[in-house]
C-alpha cells in the first residue's frame, strides 16, 4: 500500500474497483480520456449496463482484475489518493501560473485564487442542468430546517428586509458622516449575539476606536463621554460574542486569504475604496471593479454572506434632498453589477450643513426579494440606528 503509483496506475486501479462495484466512480478525477469515458460510462450505467456503452473492450478487459493485486478492503484508500494525486497536480499548475504572472508583471491574483482553491481541493462544477439546480435550492432549505446548515442572519423582524445569506455579496452605501460604519458595526453585533462568528475589517479606524463605538452602543452613553463615564466594564460581559475586529489588513490578497481561513460566519469590509489592489489598472474604477468581483466570488465559494461598505460619489450633493440613488455608487458601476443587494442609507440634510437623525435606509437592489425603503432614526449619542421592526 506505500508504493509509489503515478495517476495514470490510480486511474487504472479505481477503474478496476468500479468495474466490481466496490466504489461509485467520479469522472472529472480522470485525466487519460479513455480512462474519463469509462468511468463516465460506469457513473451513468453501472458496472452491470458498461456493455452498453462505447467504450473500448480492450480497456475494460486490462483494468478488470486489477484491484485484486490490492484487495477489496482497499477500494476507498485508492480512490482517496486519486483525488490527492489530482489535488496535488492542480495546486503544481496553479503554482506555476501565479510565478509566470509574477515573472511577467502581469495581474497574479486571479492565479492565486486558483491556487487557493485547487489546494482545497475544489474546483467548477460545470453546467448544472435545471432540475439539478433546483433540487439543490430544496437541499438548501431542507438543510436549513434540519439544522444541517446556518440559515441567513436575519437583522429585522420584518421578513421583507433582507436578510444577510451565504453566498450573497451586499453594499451599504452612504456619503460620509451618515453613519454607515455604526450601522454596519450594529448589523455584526446582531449576527455575533445570534452565535455567528463575524470578521469586521476595518480599513479606516483602528480596533481600540471600534471597541469604543461598540461600548456606546451596548451601553448608549454618548462616544464623547466615555472617557469620563463609571463603570464600563460591564459593557465587556455584554460583548462576549464572537465578534473579532481586524485593523491591519488592507491589501486586497491579504484580506482574501484572511477570509478564507479565518472560518467566520459573516464578513464586514469597512469600506472598499480603502482596500489596497493587487495590481495596479490604468483608471481606479478597474482597481474597484476587480475587488467587488473578488470579494463576490469569495461569498459563493466560502457560501457566507460579505457586507461591504462603500461610498457615495458627490452627484448626490446635487440633489435638492441629497438622496442617493444606485447611479452614485462611487469609483465603479461593477458595485452594483455585483451585489445581491444594495442598502443606500440617507440622512436628511438640515440648514447649515448638519444632518437630522431622521433618514432611510433604501434597499435599491435585492436579487432575492423586494426592494424598498424603511425609515430609520439615528440615535447619536449611542451611534446606532432604530428601525421599525429591527
Amino acid at each position: 500500500m506505500a508504493a509509489k503509483l503515478l495517476r495514470r496506475d490510480l486511474e487504472r486501479i479505481t477503474l478496476s474497483y468500479a468495474l466490481a462495484g466496490l466504489i461509485k466512480p467520479e469522472p472529472e478525477l480522470y485525466a487519460v480520456p479513455e480512462h474519463r469515458a469509462l468511468a463516465e460510462a460506469l457513473a451513468e450505467h453501472g458496472p452491470e449496463g458498461i456493455a452498453l456503452a462505447e467504450v473500448e473492450p480492450s480497456l475494460i478487459a486490462s483494468v478488470t482484475d486489477l484491484y485484486l493485486d490490492y484487495g477489496s478492503v482497499a477500494a476507498e484508500e485508492m480512490q482517496r489518493r486519486l483525488r490527492e494525486a489530482v489535488r496535488r497536480q492542480r495546486v503544481t499548475e496553479a503554482a506555476l501560473r501565479v510565478a509566470q504572472a509574477a515573472k511577467r508583471g502581469e495581474d497574479y491574483l486571479s492565479a492565486i485564487e486558483d491556487l487557493a482553491e485547487a489546494a482545497d481541493g475544489r474546483e467548477e462544477r460545470g453546467a448544472v442542468p435545471a432540475r439539478e439546480a433546483a433540487r439543490l435550492a430544496l437541499e438548501r432549505w431542507r438543510a436549513e430546517r434540519e439544522g444541517r446548515r446556518k440559515p441567513p442572519i436575519a437583522v429585522a423582524r420584518d421578513p421583507a428586509f433582507p436578510s444577510f445569506d451565504g453566498g450573497g455579496h451586499y453594499i451599504l452605501a452612504a456619503r460620509t458622516a451618515v453613519g454607515k460604519t455604526a450601522l454596519a458595526l450594529q448589523f455584526a453585533l446582531i449576527a455575533a449575539r445570534a452565535g455567528r462568528k463575524v470578521v469586521f475589517y476595518s480599513l479606516e479606524m483602528p480596533a481600540w476606536t471600534l471597541g469604543a463605538r461598540l461600548i456606546s452602543q451596548v451601553l448608549g452613553i454618548p462616544l464623547h463621554e466615555l472617557r469620563d463615564a463609571e463603570n464600563l466594564e460591564r459593557a465587556l460581559d455584554l460583548l462576549d460574542v464572537p465578534l473579532f475586529v481586524r485593523d491591519d489588513v488592507d491589501h486586497a490578497e491579504a484580506l482574501y486569504a484572511d477570509m478564507r481561513r479565518s472560518g467566520a460566519d459573516f464578513y464586514v469590509v469597512d469600506y472598499l475604496g480603502l482596500v489596497h489592489p493587487s495590481a495596479r489598472e490604468e483608471r481606479r474604477e478597474l482597481e474597484v471593479a476587480r475587488i467587488s468581483r473578488a470579494l463576490k466570488r469569495l461569498a459563493v465559494k466560502l457560501d457566507v454572506p460579505v457586507l461591504t461598505l462603500a461610498q457615495i460619489n458627490r452627484q448626490a450633493e446635487q440633489k435638492k434632498d441629497k438622496r442617493p440613488e444606485l447611479a452614485h455608487l462611487r469609483d465603479s458601476g461593477a458595485i452594483e453589477q455585483d451585489a445581491d443587494v444594495v442598502m443606500l442609507l440617507w440622512r436628511k440634510p438640515e440648514p447649515g450643513g448638519t444632518l437630522s437623525d431622521e433618514g432611510e435606509l433604501v434597499v435599491a437592489k435585492n436579487r432575492h426579494g423586494p426592494t424598498g425603503v424603511w425609515p430609520v432614526h439615528f440615535q447619536g449619542a449611542a451611534l446606532r440606528f432604530a428601525w421599525e421592526g429591527a
